[in-house]
């Protein structure tokens, strides 16, 4: 398993559909567009590491899709110091994310958001999404 390697975007895709339950081939990133679950994320290259934004992102989605529910936040990202860099069109599902305590900001306000998510990391985020849509 390799927890601390970074996971690639088309490794946490097949796992975001295994917990879907999705039946998938070697189309599955196909799939995952058709379910929207990378729905503003850029899979030109699906062996680059997943970032922390598109991690927060697609594990909204995996949410919205388990419980019927739209992931939506007022949160105020006011002490999120990188804010700026956050890509704008992955911001209200990022916001749901933090506010549910899927995806945590660090001690400093920094989200971190272009930095690499390890398998690990990945694994922690969904456990925390699958306990919040009340699966675990």
């Amino acid at each position: 398993f390799q927890p601390n390697k970074n996971i690639t975007k088309a490794e946490a895709v097949k796992i975001m559909l295994d917990i879907m339950n999705y039946e998938y081939d070697n189309n599955y990133l196909d799939a995952a567009r058709k379910a929207q679950i990378t729905q503003n994320i850029n899979l030109a290259d699906a062996n680059s590491n997943v970032t922390r934004e598109e991690a927060s992102a697609m594990i909204t989605r995996i949410y919205e899709l388990k419980t019927g529910k739209q992931g939506q936040s007022n949160l105020s990202l006011a002490n999120v110091y990188d804010v700026g860099s956050i890509n704008v069109s992955l911001l209200p599902k990022i916001k749901f994310a933090i506010e549910n305590g899927m995806v945590t900001v660090n001690s400093a306000g920094l989200l971190k958001p272009k930095d690499a998510v390890s398998r690990a990391q990945m694994m922690i985020m969904l456990k925390k999404m699958l306990v919040y849509a009340g699966e675990l």
